[in-house]
């Protein structure tokens, strides 16, 4: 589609309701077209937003984390993967509780972790800790609560090497292992950034063609109601166009008030369609014939 067709056909639908009946009346691979390329142009808008945002909110987080777990880890701690089972010295349960920059949800236990220096069955945990917590680490086994008064139990022989036993975690030792954990995580982030912008669009792309789909069935009925004779193919052509400039403002709202918690989507596309129907009714009313 060339660049001038493109910014005539998005131009019209943003500021033209009667714009609309043309588009019932064009083709509809045009209307595609349309919708493929306005996709792509959000998907690479959505990733710059979690790219320039989410990301680097969630790198502050994470390193503020390890910052703290290096600064609060006990003198005497001595934890050892012998390769098939954690050693902890001195043997006492551990507390750990959640970093200070991490918000916690009303439905989250009341700890981060605890590490257990005995092993433990998940009918044990109420005897054996004062308080719930998100994961419990045992000597060989790691339970995460899924927050519904169940646990996911994975052995740690699966997480961890089991050919060699691993250099003990101690005050000393602990920030050659924070060093290599921060490099790996900034790496990681890096290339979640480059890959972004070829997912975003992607997956942006399938789920506007579902919500389209969705929407569309409903808009079919709304029709059907006001005896709007306009068969599916063209219901979800006009749809199309409608969730281009619906999830266009969508972003921008999400761009300018991130907090915002309106479902926009939604509200835009029904508040446009029903302004376009209202303005254009006797237009659409020629289509009972």
């Amino acid at each position: 589609m060339r660049p001038k067709t493109y910014w005539h056909i998005l131009k019209n639908s943003f500021s033209s309701s009667a714009y609309y009946l043309k588009i019932i009346k064009a083709p509809f691979w045009l209307s595609l077209r349309f919708f493929l390329l306005s996709m792509i142009l959000l998907g690479i808008s959505w990733a710059t937003r979690i790219n320039q945002r989410f990301i680097p909110n969630l790198q502050d987080q994470a390193l503020i984390t390890l910052e703290q777990l290096e600064k609060n880890y006990p003198e005497n701690l001595k934890i050892t993967w012998t390769g098939k089972e954690l050693e902890i010295i001195p043997a006492e349960i551990l507390e750990i509780s959640y970093p200070k920059n991490f918000e916690i949800d009303s439905q989250f236990p009341t700890l981060l972790a605890y590490i257990s220096p005995d092993k433990l069955e998940i009918n044990q945990f109420k005897d054996r800790f004062e308080h719930e917590s998100l994961i419990i680490i045992t000597p060989k086994e790691l339970f995460i609560n899924n927050l519904q008064d169940s646990w996911t139990q994975a052995p740690l022989s699966e997480l961890l090497p089991t050919d060699t036993a691993t250099t003990p975690l101690t005050k000393e030792s602990l920030p050659n292992y924070l060093d290599q954990i921060k490099a790996f995580f900034i790496n990681l982030l890096s290339l979640t950034k480059q890959i972004n912008y070829l997912a975003m669009p992607l997956l942006i792309l399938l789920i506007m063609l579902w919500m389209g789909l969705i929407e569309s069935i409903f808009l079919f009925l709304f029709f059907k109601l006001n005896q709007i004779n306009l068969n599916f193919k063209k219901t979800y052509q006009l749809s199309l166009h409608l969730t281009v400039v619906a999830e266009t403002i969508n972003q921008v709202t999400a761009w300018i008030y991130p907090q915002i918690q309106l479902p926009m989507f939604t509200l835009s596309f029904w508040i446009i369609l029903i302004y376009v129907f209202l303005t254009q009714k006797k237009n659409f009313l020629i289509l009972k014939k």
